[in-house]
């Protein structure tokens, strides 16, 4: 009668008893899940670190100027804080006016101060304020924790190929 297989079997007493094998198959959907999930944050990292360089390196830098501050409230660690963020208006090579979104900050932004921002010559709309933060956090943080998960699943996948029941061939 096709019940499927049961991930438990009972001893003498009725309770249920873990078959080792099911156990072994969650860790290697562990692992592998965490392969996946570590390789598209790694593989994002690197395609927005790619992006940040080529900006760096063709981008040109000119000062901009604030035009309005958007405030905002954010919770961390069950704290409540105001953070600010800046729009900043900027002139292309062309004599363009755009704008762009700044960096938030804690510290109170004054409109009419002035902001350093980085942009494409052929795409001047999709500008960034020139700051670390701004070109290298997200990147390195995507990657950096790409690669702490990758090196879990890796880590989960050998523990589960090395429980494998006593007297198992292990491979060729």
């Amino acid at each position: 009668m096709g019940r499927g297989r049961r991930s438990t079997d009972e001893d003498a007493d009725g309770k249920p008893i873990e078959v080792a094998g099911m156990r072994i198959k969650q860790e290697v959907l562990l692992s592998l899940g965490g392969l996946v999930l570590g390789l598209i944050l790694f593989s994002v990292g690197l395609v927005k670190c790619s992006a940040s360089s080529a900006l760096a390196s063709k981008g040109l830098v000119v000062s901009g100027e604030v035009v309005a501050v958007r405030s905002t409230t954010r919770r961390r660690n069950k704290r409540r804080r105001t953070v600010y963020i800046p729009t900043i208006r900027f002139k292309d090579a062309k004599g363009t006016y755009h704008t762009c979104e700044g960096e938030d900050s804690s510290a109170t932004i004054s409109e009419g101060s002035k902001r350093e921002v980085i942009y494409d010559p052929d795409k001047p709309e999709d500008a960034r304020e020139n700051s670390g933060k701004a070109l290298w956090v997200t990147p390195i943080v995507l990657i950096v924790v790409g690669l702490a998960i990758v090196v879990f699943g890796c880590l989960t996948g050998w523990k589960a190929y090395n429980k494998r029941a006593p007297g198992r061939s292990r491979g060729p």
